[in-house]
């Protein structure tokens, strides 16, 4: 099979989780460096609570910078309908952060016909979130500074609120 390679790719943490895709070594760093799921045309699985990726940016630098968390969810297989009006779309998100334990401060969409974009302000960082409703897909970034979100947790309260037919998720730790 000639599969395509997503262009972003990380080292793995060394107490990394399941992985949600093949690892391989690297020539440049000999590191361990998980190959995300290929785009459009390819086959991959939907990730669940045991099967996501997780990744250590500038792990040698952890000790110098403040706890970060950051969770990476891709949906594909949204009705358009939950995801093309900055009302309901800003609202569904309102409720996700709510479900997920998070404290929203503000929140800001902006409509690009068709698709929105949302950032929610949160007291523990941010939530962004873009779509794409011609084609089923969302892209979301919840960013904290706090350890409280699992991959379990994230993945009940993503599919209650946009039920996709697939769900890639990824957890940065910087």
């Amino acid at each position: 099979m000639n599969a395509h390679i997503n262009p972003l790719q990380a080292e793995v943490a060394q107490d990394s989780l399941i992985q949600a895709a093949p690892t391989h070594t690297s020539q440049k760093s000999g590191s361990q460096v998980l190959q995300l799921p290929p785009r459009a045309g390819t086959t991959h699985t939907t990730a669940t609570a045991e099967h996501h990726s997780r990744f250590e940016i500038n792990g040698d630098a952890q000790a110098e910078t403040p706890y970060i968390e950051h969770w990476v969810l891709q949906f594909k297989g949204v009705a358009a309908e939950l995801m093309n009006s900055p009302e309901g779309l800003e609202e569904r998100l309102s409720n996700m952060v709510a479900r997920l334990g998070l404290t929203e401060v503000s929140a800001h969409s902006h409509y690009f016909g068709p698709g929105v974009s949302t950032v929610i302000i949160l007291s523990e960082s941010h939530l962004s979130a873009h779509t794409w409703p011609e084609t089923g897909y969302m892209h979301v970034d919840i960013v904290t500074c706090v350890e409280k979100l699992t991959p379990a947790l994230l993945e009940r309260e993503a599919r209650v609120a946009f039920a996709p037919t697939e769900l890639h998720m990824a957890e940065l730790r910087y």
